[in-house]
């Protein structure tokens, strides 16, 4: 990617953080990478163009992160991986702020991410399915809890920037994993209370 395309990808990420992507038309993109229109559409040739090529870097980047997510991981290296999680959703805001008019104006971007969504929740599932049988977590007599576990502990980390932005207050990495793990605290053996009380202050969260 030649150093031109990059510059307009990341001001146009940091417009869209700024503004919300609906907001953020190709003039202001253009003057503020001090560039001509004609030069920003000879690269993107609409906004379509470049949502998209911002989606295959968000992939792109999201893929490094997560490449060890569809290992069966404990509870620590969990945690490990929502801080990492956390740190890519403030990269991305608008993407999470924005994820349902984005998905309804891109359908091709919804046919990509739909999936990726879907993975994310059952790899979730897996993993506290895991931390069962290493005794982490009790074993439950109908099995589609933790499935649906999975669905809440996805919901509470991709949501968690949209839930704050509504009620007008701002929050941490630690108050993210924090109301995240709230939800699985209360499966945990004893053997699991033991690895929360590593990650944070009991104190504060039983």
């Amino acid at each position: 990617m030649n150093k031109t395309k990059k510059r307009i990808l990341e001001t146009t990420i940091r417009l869209f953080n700024r503004d919300g992507f609906a907001n953020v038309s190709l003039p202001l993109i253009s003057r503020i990478v001090d560039i001509s229109l004609g030069n920003l559409t000879y690269h993107f040739h609409k906004k379509e163009d470049l949502i998209e090529s911002i989606y295959a870097l968000f992939q792109e980047e999201l893929a490094i992160i997560t490449k060890d997510y569809k290992k069966l991981s404990d509870l620590g290296e969990m945690d490990r991986q929502l801080r990492d999680f956390y740190v890519f959703q403030q990269r991305f805001q608008f993407f999470y702020l924005d994820l349902l008019e984005i998905e309804r104006a891109f359908p091709i971007i919804a046919a990509k991410h739909q999936p990726h969504i879907e993975g994310q929740i059952n790899g979730l599932a897996k993993s506290f399915n895991y931390n069962v049988e290493i005794g982490n977590l009790v074993e439950q007599d109908n099995p589609i809890i933790y499935q649906h576990l999975g669905q809440q502990f996805w919901m509470n980390t991709v949501f968690w920037l949209m839930q704050l932005a509504v009620r007008g207050k701002s929050g941490t990495v630690d108050e993210m994993a924090q109301a995240a793990w709230l939800l699985v605290l209360p499966h945990t053996t004893e053997k699991g209370r033991t690895i929360f009380e590593n990650i944070f202050n009991m104190e504060k969260i039983s």
